[in-house]
């Protein structure tokens, strides 16, 4: 077993964590933010390739009961709210399934 630093505890950081910690590591992992990031960010997407890394993790059942599918999105220039573009989700896979997102301050 390996004692394994881990910088930042954001997705890619706790998602690292999860995984070392499943190889039969010690992860330990620093956080900049001695305190809940309400309020900072709206949504977390996760695309639908994104739900393959997270059955890996055997957190893909929990992440598909949070939060919202996500077919179409559509963004748009904050400054002045000019329509940009529109795309839908589900397109690199063709498997019918799409991106899910959910509130970056759920519990």
């Amino acid at each position: 077993m390996m004692n394994c630093l881990v910088i930042g505890a954001g997705i890619a950081g706790l998602a690292s964590g999860i995984a070392l910690q499943k190889a039969g590591h010690r992860p330990v992992i620093l956080e900049a933010y001695d305190v809940p990031s309400d309020g900072i960010g709206g949504f977390l997407t996760v695309a639908v390739n994104g739900f393959d890394a997270l059955e890996t993790l055997g957190l893909k059942d929990s992440a598909c009961r949070l939060g919202f599918s996500t077919p179409l999105m559509s963004m748009y220039l904050g400054s002045n709210g000019k329509h940009l573009i529109e795309s839908v989700a589900n397109a690199a896979r063709g498997t019918g399934s799409h991106a899910h997102g959910c509130d970056r301050c759920r519990d």
